[in-house]
């Protein structure tokens, strides 16, 4: 009673109301980074929105990103995920709490370091690929559309270190059914008042058929999971073997993980790197930069010491992710009653991080809207929080699959600047917009020239 009477009395945070919410809502539907950018800029660290009995919170200060991260106990995925479970299952990329933690327990020995290091060549072989097709666009003069290529390299590499084949004849099919299973779970996360699954208009059926279609080629796929050359492992074979005190997952469960994987190695990996060879374009001298060291390498083929030799390469793909971050913004449900940045939240409310801000801000960063990889070098990224700068999530429940992430795009990176320079088509800036993640607003469309 106490508690209540003194959280009662302490200022509520700063935020829109009457008119200003109003026009703050069209400009959500109309341009959600502006909005939550502006946001900030009126209100400051902590910013509420009041929307009929529900309260959401903006947060962007890395202090007060920090308190909610240390209490994810009272800062829950709770119901905010629950939309996206009724869509694409309890997979560890939307599960929480005891589930959470026993899921990535048993995910953790596919992504140690010397299992990732068996990747590299996957991830090499992958590109080689798309790069002999890039040699034919070239020497034809097309332009190609980038995200497209690159959406592909990101499917064959998941899927060459998941199942230790490439996707072969199932991958049109299987980035189809990804496609329309990630729009509607974006329409839905957008809508107040999303109409019941089973309610049976087109969309919902146009979904269950891409899940089913997804689910019965997942099934097939581990079934046929082999070895891939050398000491690589298939990635479920590795998941097949885990296990901890109540042993190890379950078929239905090894199946819901490998689609979590599947659906989150697709999206954000392919808008990162999008980013990252539309900046490297416009900023020659940090392509020059890329294309050098990948030079220095030789002809040899990738593997993680070299990997490692790409300072500016890792520098550059940090910083295109603080410009660009794929997840822009994220969400946590409050169980308990707390207080963040001095002003009272009660359980019940929403808490939103939005990398696109917090890695803007003035404050933070030295000339935020600059392009400066310089920033990622070894002794000043020593110094940068992981509260102001997550490109992959906020802890605990930063993506276990960064680093994966990481290795794939230093060896595309690598690949594509030692054979191209690219050219953005028509020289025309490219405007960003947010969905699931930060895309494009329009295909950037490239031209190949030689490096």
């Amino acid at each position: 009673m106490l508690r209540e009477l003194l959280q009662s009395r302490k200022p509520s945070a700063p935020g829109p109301k009457g008119i200003d919410l109003l026009l703050g809502l069209r400009a959500l539907q109309h341009d959600p980074l502006a909005f939550v950018t502006e946001l900030q800029r009126r209100h400051g660290d902590v910013v509420k929105i009041r929307l009929g009995p529900q309260d959401i919170f903006l947060v962007t200060h890395p202090a007060v990103i920090e308190h909610t991260c240390k209490n994810h106990r009272v800062y829950v995925r709770g119901s905010i995920g629950d939309r996206a479970r009724e869509l694409i299952g309890n997979s560890l990329i939307v599960s929480d709490g005891d589930v959470w933690i026993r899921q990535r327990r048993l995910l953790q020995p596919a992504f140690r370091q010397e299992v990732l290091s068996t990747y590299v060549a996957a991830a090499d072989e992958a590109t080689a690929s798309m790069i002999d097709r890039w040699d034919e666009h070239a020497a034809a003069g097309r332009s190609i559309d980038i995200a497209a290529d690159l959406a592909r390299l990101m499917l064959d590499v998941t899927c060459r270190a998941l199942f230790g084949v490439p996707l072969a004849q199932q991958s049109e099919a299987v980035a189809r059914n990804l496609t329309e299973v990630l729009d509607l779970t974006v329409r839905r996360a957008r809508e107040v008042l999303p109409l019941p699954l089973w309610v049976p208009t087109e969309r919902h059926r146009s979904f269950r058929r891409a899940r089913q279609d997804l689910d019965r080629m997942i099934a097939e796929l581990c079934d046929r999971a082999q070895d891939g050359p050398g000491n690589r492992r298939a990635m479920v074979d590795i998941l097949r073997e885990s296990r901890d005190e109540q042993g190890p997952m379950d078929a239905p469960q090894l199946r819901e993980e490998v689609f979590g994987l599947l659906f989150s190695g697709y999206e954000s990996p392919v808008r990162a790197l999008t980013w990252t060879l539309y900046l490297l374009a416009r900023h020659r001298e940090h392509y020059e930069r890329v294309r050098d060291e990948a030079r220095a390498l030789g002809d040899a083929r990738f593997d993680m010491g070299a990997l490692a030799r790409l300072e500016h390469t890792g520098a550059v793909f940090q910083e295109s992710m603080r410009l660009y971050p794929p997840g822009w913004i994220l969400g946590r449900e409050v169980v308990k009653d707390d207080e963040i940045g001095g002003f009272p939240i009660s359980a019940g409310a929403y808490v939103m991080y939005s990398a696109w801000v917090t890695h803007r801000r003035a404050d933070l960063w030295e000339q935020p809207l600059a392009f400066d990889p310089s920033r990622f070098e070894p002794e000043r990224a020593s110094k940068i929080s992981k509260f102001a700068y997550f490109p992959f999530g906020v802890p605990p429940h930063s993506c276990i699959g960064a680093g994966f992430a990481t290795m794939q795009a230093k060896v595309a990176l690598a690949a594509i600047a030692r054979r191209f320079r690219l050219e953005v088509d028509g020289g025309a800036s490219v405007e960003p917009t947010a969905g699931a993640t930060v895309r494009p607003r329009h295909p950037i469309r490239m031209r190949l020239r030689p490096a």
